[in-house]
């Protein structure tokens, strides 16, 4: 698949639309424009729009430098946009216009001129647009635009969604790809730095690690295959792309229950446990649990499991809410916590309040856009607390997970879910 992407803009107005923010996001190196041959390059409309595409490339992907062209089949000239570190300032440099053609003599049989390509030009352009990776500064995502994933049989069709640690697209098979075992389309999770691709080969250990389990049929329902991963954790390739939901029916809870089951009986615990990691599966109908970047395995007689805070924090249960409100978040060192066992069970309790009523969404809307991370905490402490006091069938629920002995009490979790929704 081609990541060194040179994007072609025909004349748009000057402000940028969000699918073209969207597109300028994560892979442009270099940037075009190609005006009508009575455009003329030293148009200020032409110069400006230029110049506006180059700087909204440097701030979404946080460059220092950007280069681009601008063309009108009789000339090209080149850009380049700088953004100094710490400032808020851009400077641009503008090339000479660049004939694109020489012409030669009329010809007496033809109306026209005879013309050639601008040798001179045209090597300017190549090398241009076939620059060695490090002179387009390219650091949005952990992968080398060279990097060839998935053997170039395959081409990125459109961001699905971004992440702590990675960014995710579909991909779709190449027209050109005649291979029977790959599939028509699959997905593919790229870490955003160097520093995230620990997050890839933990998910990668601990989906190889669920699959081991005695029930396949289970693992196909509950979470997705990885079908190729990269070695240095850059990327991962899923075997199916799936839907994003809103809400969740009482089915649907009852399968998330099923799922932290599945995980419990595993001794893994996912500790990221949220609304967006949530997915449905198409031809199933059946709820998937993906990202298990931060997920952890528990040995065999460990009752807790004391590592640093990482993952979902205002699903949480009130024990852990408590404990990360009391923390000086100025510390030089990361924090650690005890995870107990039913650490998703309680994430997933909270997770189904939000995604069946719609009041508790709206408060939950609230607290997700409070601005630091400890003000979220002591709201969504407030608000389970205030849950627990005034909802019986919450109560219970989580009286039952604080009291849970094995994996059969999810049986009964699962007939107390039934009481929610019933009220």
């Amino acid at each position: 698949m081609d990541k060194r992407l040179c994007t072609t803009q025909a004349d748009r107005p000057r402000n940028l639309n969000k699918p073209q923010a969207q597109c300028f996001q994560d892979f442009i190196v270099c940037l075009g424009e190609f005006k009508t041959p009575s455009t003329s390059l030293d148009n200020e409309a032409t110069i400006a729009q230029v110049c506006q595409y180059l700087a909204n490339v440097l701030k979404v992907q946080n460059r220092r430098k950007i280069y681009g062209f601008v063309t009108n089949l009789t000339h090209m000239t080149f850009y380049c946009a700088e953004k100094k570190p710490y400032s808020t300032s851009y400077h641009y440099y503008k090339s000479q216009h660049l004939e694109m053609f020489n012409c030669l003599s009329k010809t007496s049989s033809s109306v026209g001129t005879k013309r050639k390509l601008n040798k001179e030009a045209w090597e300017i352009f190549t090398k241009f647009l076939t620059m060695n990776p490090d002179f387009y500064q390219y650091t949005t995502l952990n992968i080398n635009p060279l990097d060839d994933l998935r053997g170039d049989r395959y081409s990125i069709s459109r961001k699905l969604g971004t992440g702590v640690t990675s960014m995710v697209y579909s991909l779709v098979k190449k027209q050109d790809n005649y291979l029977i075992d790959d599939v028509e389309n699959c997905v593919i999770k790229i870490s955003k730095r160097t520093t995230c691709s620990e997050s890839l080969i933990n998910e990668l250990k601990i989906i190889e690690q669920l699959k081991q389990s005695n029930n396949q049929n289970k693992f196909d329902f509950f979470f997705e295959n990885v079908i190729d991963s990269s070695p240095a954790g850059n990327f991962l390739v899923f075997q199916n792309e799936l839907l994003s939901i809103e809400s969740l029916t009482l089915i649907q809870s009852k399968q998330l229950i099923d799922v932290i089951q599945y995980l419990y009986d595993c001794r893994i615990i996912h500790r990221d446990l949220c609304p967006p990691n949530l997915m449905l599966d198409k031809n199933s109908q059946h709820l998937k649990l993906i990202d298990f970047g931060y997920a952890r395995t528990y040995e065999m007689n460990e009752i807790t499991k004391e590592v640093p805070i990482e993952g979902t924090t205002i699903y949480a249960g009130e024990k852990f809410l408590l404990f990360y409100s009391r923390l000086s978040l100025n510390s030089l060192f990361d924090p650690y916590y005890a995870y107990e066992r039913t650490f998703d069970l309680k994430c997933a309790l909270n997770v189904i309040m939000v995604m069946s009523n719609c009041e508790i969404r709206v408060k939950m809307d609230s607290i997700n856009a409070l601005p630091e991370v400890k003000q979220k905490v002591l709201s969504s402490l407030e608000l389970w607390k205030n849950l627990e006091v005034n909802n019986e069938n919450y109560s219970k629920l989580l009286n039952s997970i604080n009291n849970l002995t094995g994996t059969t009490d999810f049986d009964v979790i699962k007939d107390e879910v039934d009481k929610l929704f019933k009220h």
